[in-house]
């Protein structure tokens, strides 16, 4: 018999080689990565601290009262009639809230007779001192010549403020913003 004898060839498989040096350096890559990320965790557990710290702080700590806001009543305070008379929405609102908060008894907010008011005017019913009518000047931010002294008992208010187109001006305005 014709025995034909065949022989295996041995295939030799290479593993992939791989090179020392770039195994290092994606390790070390891998440490900084890691290195970093836990600085960040430990960075925002110590803000998260300070924060509910603070806010911890804000709900325990008693507020204090405004220097504004004091708890004896003033006795006979200047009654005060804001008037809109610059067509503004709002602005009338806006100085009467001001001047309550300045303990002003503010006794009516409306709008003028008309809007065409240029410069914001002060009519002064003479039933207050006159340094009380220059406090009041001062507040508002506009000169003594803008002061109208006019007797009428017919009014309830000690001094009317007839807010003009010049209200931007005015050192009232300024405290608002």
């Amino acid at each position: 018999m014709n025995r034909r004898v065949t022989k295996k060839k041995k295939i030799k498989v290479k593993s992939p080689v791989y090179k020392r040096s770039t195994t290092k350096n994606k390790s070390a890559f891998a440490t900084i990565k890691q290195k970093v990320n836990l600085l960040v965790i430990w960075g925002l557990v110590v803000i998260n601290a300070v924060l509910i710290s603070s806010f911890i702080h804000k709900i325990v700590t008693p507020q204090q009262v405004p220097d504004i806001i004091s708890t004896t009543p003033i006795i006979n305070p200047v009654r005060v009639q804001v008037l809109n008379g610059c067509g503004v929405s709002g602005i009338a609102n806006e100085f009467s809230e001001y001047l309550q908060r300045q303990r002003y008894d503010v006794v009516e907010v409306g709008n003028a007779p008309t809007w065409d008011y240029e410069n914001t005017v002060i009519i002064n019913r003479e039933r207050r001192d006159k340094k009380d009518i220059d406090k009041f000047r001062e507040i508002i931010g506009i000169s003594d010549e803008l002061v109208y002294p006019i007797k009428n008992d017919e009014n309830d208010s000690d001094i009317t403020l007839i807010i003009g187109s010049d209200y931007e001006s005015l050192k009232i305005y300024k405290s608002l913003r």
